[in-house]
């Protein structure tokens, strides 16, 4: 296949860093050529990730730089969709268009756009859709009202494909979207690892006294705030610690303080990603503390970070979680409900089956390492176009 073009326009954080340099790894061996246009830190970031793979991986890849909008809102999405329009309409006809996240302004006209020209777009779908499982909107919620009208009413044009992360999420839209199931795609989610020397050898934390238990994610009230809240409260006065690694959201990052528990992120801001790297690697169990039941339509990243640093987890029960325990093997602790927390603290102290743990997320690495997730990337693709088209 000849050119693809790989578009984010919208992030100018760390957002996503590792997913986007690994799915831009698996373009670079399915295209000939791959342009991508990211903001210059986005640019940067992913450079740095390639840094530690052999470069004639991507040695197809080229940079094009754009200007973000620096505030995060609707005027920032706005000005992004200008720019996700313009590289559709001057781009090469015969191409792909990779849009990495989903504007809600642009993703109209992107559809729109893809029906005159009949060039091929594809869209990764992240949390976005779990909006189409929301039934009543406010008017301050225009952003869900748009996403959700799109996917469900929308006359969609025939060479746009929508890309998620996971067959589970393809089962879950089967029940919310049945008659849009040609328009999407599942490939397995890549992640390879991108830690340095000294992130993996720092030892500023080493206790063998304790068993240290690392949060990682964003966490908030909606994102499971009061099952890290019960978690810590459960394993005081035991040889578990806690240490805070991930952003908080504000309230509860001030409710923590009174807890026992040990932030490593005094500022409650995205670490860099060594200094995030290095505290990962010294944990001995990564938690996540997301709600029952979540993550129907969303693949977490942030699981991924266990998997790559030989980490076994720590989280409750949810959607997405259970289907990787499913299809690869218990690879940690699955908090069925708060009633069995103290058998659950006892296996951690006990690091029960901790070893077992650890060598199957290896497998899951190198089942997951976008060098090895390339030719099914490959194959979905050919096998959602039309093979002659390409």
């Amino acid at each position: 296949m000849n050119k693809l073009y790989y578009i984010n326009c919208n992030f100018n954080e760390n957002i996503h860093e590792i997913f986007d340099a690994s799915l831009i790894l698996m373009c670079a061996s399915t295209y000939e050529n791959v342009e991508v246009t990211f903001s210059s830190l986005k640019i940067a970031l992913t450079k740095k990730a390639f840094s530690k793979i052999n470069d004639s991986l991507y040695a197809n890849v080229n940079f094009k730089r754009v200007n973000v909008y620096k505030k995060k809102g609707a005027i920032r999405d706005f000005i992004a969709s200008l720019h996700d329009v313009y590289i559709l309409l001057k781009g090469e006809k015969g191409a792909t268009y990779l849009y990495s996240s989903i504007n809600m302004f642009s993703i109209h006209c992107v559809n729109f756009i893809s029906r005159l020209t009949s060039k091929r777009v594809i869209i990764c779908c992240h949390s976005d859709l779990e909006i189409l499982t929301n039934k009543n909107f406010s008017f301050t919620h225009y952003w869900e009202w748009l996403i959700n009208r799109f996917f469900k009413t929308t006359r969609l044009s025939s060479k746009l494909r929508f890309m998620v992360l996971g067959d589970s999420i393809l089962k879950s839209l089967q029940t919310i979207i049945p008659n849009r199931m040609k328009h999407f795609i599942s490939i397995e989610h890549p992640y390879f690892d991108t830690s340095t020397t000294y992130s993996k050898t720092n030892t500023d934390l080493i206790n063998n006294n304790f068993v240290k238990v690392g949060v990682v994610g964003i966490v908030n009230e909606s994102r499971g705030g009061n099952n890290l809240l019960q978690f810590i409260q459960a394993t005081a006065n035991t040889n578990v610690k806690v240490y805070i690694i991930s952003r908080l959201d504000p309230a509860l990052f001030v409710k923590l303080k009174n807890e026992c528990s040990i932030s490593l992120n005094k500022e409650n801001q995205f670490l860099e990603r060594e200094l995030y790297d290095s505290y990962t690697y010294q944990m001995d169990y990564l938690f996540y503390p997301y709600k029952a039941r979540s993550f129907r339509l969303t693949a977490s990243g942030a699981i991924y970070e266990a998997i790559v640093k030989k980490k076994p987890i720590i989280s409750y029960s949810n959607y997405y979680f259970n289907s990787l325990f499913a299809k690869y093997g218990s690879f940690g602790i699955i908090i069925k409900d708060n009633n069995n927390m103290k058998d659950v603290v006892q296996a951690i102290m006990e690091k029960k089956d901790y070893q077992e743990m650890v060598e199957k997320t290896v497998d899951i690495y190198n089942r997951v390492h976008p060098l090895n997730c390339a030719e099914n990337f490959r194959n979905k693709i050919l096998a959602s176009f039309d093979k002659e088209s390409l």
